[in-house]
């Protein structure tokens, strides 16, 4: 299993359950339906103000972070958010089990393949999540249309939620805010926050994912113009959610 030191110096102190809540018919903003070829991946918190992190990370962009060879933890970052494309066949696009991948690293053996990584901790207390080299776990996605009234990223969980935590590493000489998904019935550590991560419009060139080599279908992805700019006060849904 998985378990580098920056995740394992997330707390696991409970500080309390995960709220639910059904979905209800409202208003929601408007978003590309066609889909991008890229997107980045914008951190909506569920308390945009908490007082975990300073400054705030809410609108902050998924990222990683070096924990080891071929491996890196994710994190938010305030400016260098990853560019990702959604890959999968027609019935895997169906099934919600396409994956989340990064165009190739150029080795110098060749390209390798990147992707996001999902690792459910022993305890079940967390899932950890990852940018590594691979194809990625299959189960991320962007949900929208029929399924979500507004698009978010799904994890292999068949749910939405994410948590952000606020940890101190000595090695990098600064707090870093790794991300974790959150498991069924899992608590929130008192150092963490909830989130949903929202796709913000981007592009890939074709060239660069490679073409045929790693078979990948990689597909257009619903997403919005400018997560930043959304003002979900003018919707008549608010942007707490608890599950989904």
């Amino acid at each position: 299993m998985f378990s580098p030191v920056l995740f394992a110096l997330a707390s696991l102190t409970a500080a309390s359950p995960l709220a639910t809540r059904d979905w209800q018919p409202g208003n929601y903003p408007p978003y590309n339906v066609i889909g991008a070829s890229g997107i980045t991946l914008v951190a909506n918190l569920s308390n945009p103000t908490t007082a975990i992190f300073d400054p705030p990370v809410h609108g902050w962009t998924l990222s990683s972070v070096h924990v080891g060879a071929g491996l890196n933890a994710a994190i938010l970052d305030p400016s260098h958010g990853h560019v990702f494309f959604v890959n999968g066949s027609g019935p895997e696009i169906s099934g919600e089990a396409t994956s989340l991948n990064l165009p190739p690293f150029n080795s110098t053996s060749g390209p390798v393949p990147q992707g996001l990584v999902y690792s459910q901790a022993e305890d079940k207390s967390k899932g950890y999540l990852s940018v590594n080299f691979g194809y990625g776990t299959k189960g991320f996605g962007i949900r929208a249309g029929l399924r979500s009234q507004y698009p978010v990223l799904f994890n292999p969980t068949g749910h939405t939620e994410f948590m952000v935590c606020n940890v101190s590493v000595p090695v990098y000489g600064r707090p870093q805010y790794p991300v974790f998904v959150v498991e069924e019935h899992a608590a929130v550590p008192d150092n963490c926050a909830l989130m949903h991560l929202l796709p913000q419009c981007a592009s890939i060139e074709e060239p660069l994912l490679g073409g045929e080599e790693f078979g990948w279908q990689p597909v257009g992805a619903s997403c919005y113009p400018d997560v930043k700019a959304l003002d979900w006060q003018k919707y008549s849904d608010p942007v707490y959610w608890g599950s989904a």
